[in-house]
Order: C-alpha cells, then structure tokens, then sequence
C-alpha cells in the first residue's frame, strides 16, 4: 500500500492547487490530476520515495519539475507533454522490487542537470541492485551541460550501481569520466547514442587504464564508435564482460578473441565466409552467439553450422548461449532443422567442462529435435543447467510423460523454458528438480569423509527427508549402513 501524505509529512509538503503556476502543474500520461509537492528537506535514500503514490510530482527549489513514477516495468515512455518550452531528462531506477522514473523538466539547461545530481546520488540499498537509466528525449535539452561535478555522483554513494546510457549525445569529458573510474563498473550503451569524435576519448582513456573496467555493453544493431576504436577495445584485457552488436567489417571475428571471461556477440550470417570461420580464435569461456539468418538459400545454413562446428573446436567453454534471430527462422525446412539440431549437440558433447547452457531454437526445433537434442545430455558429466526455448506449436503439449522420462534420465541436469510450464505446471517442475538436487546431493556424499558424510545425513533426515519416504528411503540406501547407523 502507498503511503497515504499527512500534514505532518517529514519530506513532502503539498503546494495548494490555488497557488500553484502553470509551470507546477504536472502533466501525466493519460490527463491524470495529481497535487504537487515541495521538499521539507533532503530524502535520507530513494526507499523514502518509494513508499508514496505511484505518480508524484514534487517542485524543486531550482524551479524544475520532478514527476515520479513507480512501478514501470519496462523503460518505454510515450511522448512527453508539459508545458511549452520545458527541457525533458528522464531518470529511470530500476531495481528487483520496485522500479521509479523520474522525469525532469524545466527551462533551464543548468538547473535540469542539477535537479538530475540531486536524485541520482541519493542512495540505494545494496540489496536492491540498482539500475540507473538516463535517457534524453528531448533534442531541447543539452546533455552537455550534465558536467563532470553531476556524473561523479553517480557512483559515491552507489559504487556497485549498472548504468544505462539511452539517446545522449556524449562529450569526451563525460566519456573520459566513465572510462576512468577507479572501481569497476557495469555500463551500457543502449540505443541511439552519438559518442563525440566516434569514441576516440572513450578507447583512448580505456587503453591507459591499468584496473580492471567491468562490464561494458553496447545494444542496437551498430557500434557508435568507429571501426578502428572497435578493434582496440576488444583487445583491452580490462573487461570482464562485452556485448556487442554486429560488426559490418572484415574484422568481425576478431571480438571472439577478446581476452575477457564472458563475450556475447551477434554474427549475421549473409556476411560471413563460411570457409573463414574455421579460423575463428575462441577465447572467453563464457559466450553467447546470437546468430542472424536471412534466407537459408543463400550460404547461410553452411556459414551457420560451420560456426557451431568452430564452437565444438573450443572445447573449453563453461557457459554457451546460442540464439537464432531474423526473418529466416520463419521459413526453416526440416532439413535445416535436423543439420542444426545435429551439429548443437556435437558442439554441446565437445565442450566437456561445460556448466550451463542457454539456447533459443524457436521455430527451428520440432518435439523430435528437442527430445533428440535433451537425450543427448545424458552423457555430460558437467552440465548442470539447460535453458531452452521453442516455438510452442512444435511441442506436444497433450503429454508429459516424455518430459518427466527426460528429467529422470540424468538427475544431474535442470531445464527450463518457458514452453515447459506449458507442459507440466510449476509445482510438478519443482518437485522433480528439487529431487533430483536431492538425489545428486546423496550420490556425492560417497566421495566425501566419513565424519563429514555422518553429519550431512543426519542434516538432511532432518530437514530434506523429513515426512517424505521416497526421499528417506532414497537416502538410506544409497549410503553407506555404516554411516546410516
């Protein structure tokens, strides 16, 4: 329930409807009429915002207009409507319990880039794990003006905070600044950003860096920084991750030789020599290769199967992510299907030390491929989570007999997938992985110390097999009587 505003209120004092300017009146998606508010003091944290009304509008003192909204799920904003000549910034908070935008508007660059400090150093609990967004929709506003003063409080009283940079226009101060932070960061570069002189600051600043960067990501279908920029960064052994967009140049396999632990990178396959990709260097042990096709006709099921034969040739990765994007998977034959199906298991047995495994085949695996390719698994001795999805039509929903033989198959492996709640409802899906945790658990405790294994059992009769016969009967024979004893 939100926190219903008394005149005693600490922090929001609201301004009487009849004194208020035009200037202070907000204007809501919708024609939604709220109060508007002014700030008895400074908020302690951004959990004091939370616990008021869903849409809140509060004047600050700088004469700029902050309306808040909570409970956004997705960062997509219509057009904004306040009054004329009023400058726009939005602030997007995203965290796991509740998310807040926060729209400022005002007439005056300076004092909308100050009103922007004053709510994204607030502070946010660490167990929230804060996403911050800044996105410009208005082409009224300069981004310029947010100086370096405003963005190195970004990060002081929220160090471990993601950033998300959408529709700005970057200067090489500010990209200099984001590079150069002596902690690592998570930072993204979404969509529709224009880097000044095409990056050359921001890579410039990164090649001198000696501590490692974190995570760096950019979204969208092209890099804002040139080429040449592209291939230095990916030869910065700074990050820990790099998502990347597709690549139009005849460098473009050169990211998979980035040295860092995760890389998650699109390939489009019209572009690409298959012949070429046999050359590819795999580095990171940690990869996810989105995978564009446009007509399976035209050399591009080739270049796609050789990809994944390279893949098979690493044969050191712990984490593979395979995803089938573009207007070709809408016209798979069964042919292409079985090849690709064929060549993902090939892939998937050859990486031994492999954990986990993430694939969207939608509109590429039928029931047949899909049980194929789970069968497959069997003989994995790492694996332990498989992530698949498929087009809802190409499952056999009337039976889940075939799913329940599968997950029984080899205890050691957990799947998911959307499609499957389709399948088996959530609490059967539940009980049969939480046995099979189970029944890993008590096969493991063999390889372990006497002493160590006597307390584990007597743990989990306790609290795991405790009123549950199959669990309890489960666990006494599968371990030593000794132990039992």
């Amino acid at each position: 329930m939100p926190y219903r505003l008394s005149k005693y209120d600490s922090l929001l004092e609201v301004i009487p409807e009849e004194l208020r300017t035009p200037e202070q009146v907000a204007q809501w998606r919708g024609g939604h009429q709220t109060p508007t508010y002014k700030l008895r003091r400074d908020p302690r944290n951004f959990c004091e915002v939370e616990r008021y009304e869903e849409m809140t509008a509060i004047w600050m003192e700088n004469e700029t207009l902050v309306q808040v909204t909570q409970g956004v799920r997705f960062p997509h904003f219509d057009k904004f409507q306040n009054v004329e000549n009023s400058l726009r910034l939005v602030v997007a908070l995203f965290n796991p319990t509740r998310n807040i935008v926060i729209e400022i508007s005002g007439k005056a660059d300076d004092a909308v880039a100050d009103t922007a400090m004053y709510w994204w150093s607030l502070h946010c609990p660490e167990n929230c794990d804060p996403c911050l967004r800044i996105d410009n929709q208005c082409d009224k506003f300069d981004f310029g003006t947010i100086k370096i003063k405003h963005l190195a409080t970004l990060f002081a009283r929220n160090p471990t905070r993601r950033l998300r940079i959408n529709g700005v226009k970057l200067n090489s101060d500010q990209l200099s600044f984001l590079a150069t932070r002596d902690h690592p960061i998570d930072l993204t570069f979404e969509y529709s950003n224009v880097l000044e002189d095409e990056g050359d600051a921001f890579v410039r600043s990164l090649q001198i860096r000696e501590l490692p960067f974190g995570s760096l990501h950019f979204l969208g279908t092209a890099f804002p920084i040139s080429d040449d920029n592209v291939e230095r960064l990916v030869q910065l052994p700074i990050f820990d991750k790099l998502t990347l967009p597709e690549w139009d140049d005849d460098r473009e396999f050169l990211p998979f030789s980035a040295p860092v632990r995760a890389l998650e990178y699109r390939i489009h396959t019209s572009k690409v020599q298959a012949a070429n990709i046999q050359a590819i260097n795999v580095v990171p042990e940690d990869l996810t290769v989105k995978i564009w096709i446009d007509d399976w006709d035209d050399g591009e099921e080739e270049a796609t199967l050789s990809l994944l034969s390279r893949l098979a040739g690493s044969g050191q990765l712990h984490h593979l992510g395979v995803k089938f994007e573009g207007g070709g998977i809408d016209f798979v034959e069964p042919n292409h299907s079985k090849s690709i199906s064929e060549e993902l298991i090939k892939t998937v047995l050859a990486n031994k030390e492999l954990v986990s495994l993430d694939i969207d085949v939608s509109f590429i695996f039928q029931q047949v491929h899909l049980t194929e390719f789970l069968e497959s698994l069997d003989d994995h001795k790492a694996l332990h989570t498989v992530t698949i999805e498929v087009h809802e039509e190409d499952v056999d929903f009337s039976d889940s007999s075939w799913l329940k033989i599968l997950l029984s198959r080899n205890r050691r492996i957990e799947i998911y997938g959307d499609w499957m709640l389709s399948v088996m409802n959530w609490d059967d899906l539940h009980k049969v992985h939480s046995f099979n945790r189970f029944y890993t658990g008590c096969k493991s405790l063999k390889e372990s110390t006497r002493s160590f294994r006597t307390k584990m059992l007597v743990t989990a009769l306790e609290e795991c097999a405790c009123q549950d016969f199959k669990r309890t009967a489960f666990l006494l024979t599968s371990s030593p009587t000794r132990c039992a004893n």
